[in-house]
Formats: structure tokens, C-alpha cells, sequence
């Protein structure tokens, strides 16, 4: 894209962005945002370009729009480079749930968000964690989709799931008491929001989904095989359940990373809905109507 400056650069198309009274950007609209705002952040050797570092988000999507949506390919350096960092991922993932050799993946996959935020962007601020246009629309949206991950489980997938696997899926040993007083009730809900939500949101969604989109350039295409290739590998990352839980957990990351795309590509909306969904589990228990 070069260092060229903002009176130089060619006029979007009126049809994808509007401009903002009163603001430096423009907003994206239409059937393109989402895939746009995913763009957010990087370039095509994969990092934010100098004349957007320090400019609005806004002034940032629409110069990398360019690059994405007008041809310019990624280059083979940073398709490298995210090839290798899923074969990482895949491997720790792996390498902690089924062989037992790693630590847990999602402390290592959370930093290594961090980490290539930095380095791809310049930046500490991910786009994906940026804050949401409406905070009730994405609670809205979260809790929605929590409802479709318990109900879709309960009357779905693990009927369907049982016979093939007859032997059901193994719980959380967080989620194993018979019996959860006020203490630990409390404690569970911290690891769940801590842990699952945020740390494998970021992780799995933020992460490995993003790498694994930018090896087909960002495209529609690569964002949806991104959702399924790491719902599959959520769904090792919860290999101790056995197979039927193996199955419900990819059936959840279908869900959250589906929710992810639809939300514009923001952490917040899958965050919230992991939160939701697994504290409706630990309220279950809480109450005595988990079977």
C-alpha cells in the first residue's frame, strides 16, 4: 500500500462507506462490513500501514478495505507466517488435550494473541476487542446465541450424538459436585468468565479463526472455513469429554464463531455468549436441575 498520504489516496466506492458528520472516518455499511472490520489491522506484509497508525479505526478500515477488497493479495511472507502459527496452535491444542505433553493451550494461545497483535499492527488495542456500537445489541445478540448453544445441545446434538457414542460426554469436573453452596458457585462462575469465556474466546476466535482466514486472504470463503476448522479443533480442545463431547463442543464453536462473523468480526458477542451459556450450566447445577 506504500506511505502515501490521505490527499493522495483514490475515493471509495459510495457504496460501501458513508462519511460520519463531525468525524475524521467513515463507516462501512452494507452486506461488506463485517468482512471489512475483520480486515482491521493488518496489511498485506502484515502490518497496520504508517499513515493509519495513530488515525481513526474508522480511517483504518477504509485504506485496508483497498487492499483487501480491490485485489491486492497478501503477500507469501505473511501467509507463511500465519500458516505456521495455526500449525502452532493446532499442534498445542493438540499436543495438551489428546497427547498431554503441553500445558494448557489457552494461556499460551491468549498470549500469542497479544503478541501478534503487536507485532502484525504496532498496537497493544486489537480491533476485535474495540468496543461494541451498542453494548445491547450485543448482549442481545450474545444471549441469543447462549440459548441456541444449550438448546441446540440438549435437543440436537446429544441425542444425536448418543447414538453413535453411547457413552455420554464427561462434564467439567468444575460443573461434578452433586451439591454447589454459594462458595463455590462463586468461584466456578470466575474461572468461566475468566477462563472459558475470555481466555478461549480470544484464543480460539481471536486467534487461531484469524490465521487461519488470513491463509485465504480474509475472503468470505476463508472466514467460514476458518469457523469450521476451529470449531474443530474447540472441540479437541475438549477431548476429555469423549467423543460425544467432542461433538457438542464443535457444535458450540460452529455457534460462537458463526456469532463472531455475524457481530463484525468483535470478540464482545462470543464473549458474552461463552459466559452466558456456561453460567445457565453452573445455575443448573447450582439449583439442582442438572441430570
Amino acid at each position: 500500500m506504500g506511505t502515501s498520504t490521505m490527499g493522495s489516496e483514490p475515493r471509495a466506492p459510495r457504496r460501501l462507506l458513508t462519511r460520519n458528520r463531525g468525524s475524521r472516518g467513515f463507516a462501512f455499511s452494507g452486506a461488506l462490513a463485517p468482512a471489512v472490520q475483520c480486515a482491521v489491522g493488518t496489511n498485506g506484509d502484515g502490518r497496520a500501514p504508517a499513515e493509519i497508525r495513530g488515525k481513526s479505526l474508522a480511517y483504518g478500515a477504509f485504506s485496508l478495505a483497498r487492499s483487501v477488497w480491490g485485489g491486492a493479495a497478501l503477500t507469501l511472507r505473511s501467509r507463511s507466517i500465519s500458516f505456521a502459527e495455526t500449525v502452532l496452535g493446532a499442534c498445542i491444542v493438540v499436543g495438551h488435550n489428546v497427547i498431554h505433553l503441553l500445558p494448557n493451550e489457552v494461556p499460551i494461545l491468549f498470549v500469542a494473541f497479544w503478541i501478534s497483535t503487536r507485532v502484525r499492527c504496532g498496537t497493544w488495542k486489537p480491533a476485535a476487542l474495540q468496543r461494541p456500537q451498542s453494548w445491547w445489541k450485543t448482549a442481545l445478540m450474545a444471549l441469543v446465541a447462549a440459548l441456541v448453544l444449550q438448546v441446540g445441545s440438549e435437543l440436537l446434538v446429544q441425542p444425536l450424538a448418543s447414538h453413535f457414542w453411547p457413552r455420554p460426554a464427561r462434564v467439567s469436573s468444575l460443573l461434578e459436585a452433586e451439591a454447589m453452596g454459594w462458595p463455590r458457585a462463586l468461584a466456578t462462575l470466575a474461572v468461566v468468565w475468566g477462563f472459558a469465556a475470555f481466555g478461549e474466546e480470544i484464543g480460539y476466535r481471536g486467534y487461531l479463526l484469524e490465521r487461519i482466514a488470513h491463509l485465504g486472504n480474509r475472503s468470505r470463503l476463508a472466514y467460514v472455513a476458518a469457523v469450521a476448522l476451529v470449531a474443530v479443533l474447540f472441540g479437541f480442545g475438549h477431548f476429555y469429554k469423549g467423543a460425544a463431547g467432542i461433538a457438542d463442543s464443535t457444535y458450540s464453536g460452529l455457534v460462537l464463531g458463526g456469532l463472531y462473523l455475524v457481530s463484525g468480526c468483535n470478540l464482545w458477542a462470543p464473549i458474552l455468549a461463552h459466559g452466558f451459556s456456561d453460567t445457565l450450566a453452573v445455575a443448573a447445577v447450582f439449583f439442582g436441575l442438572a441430570n
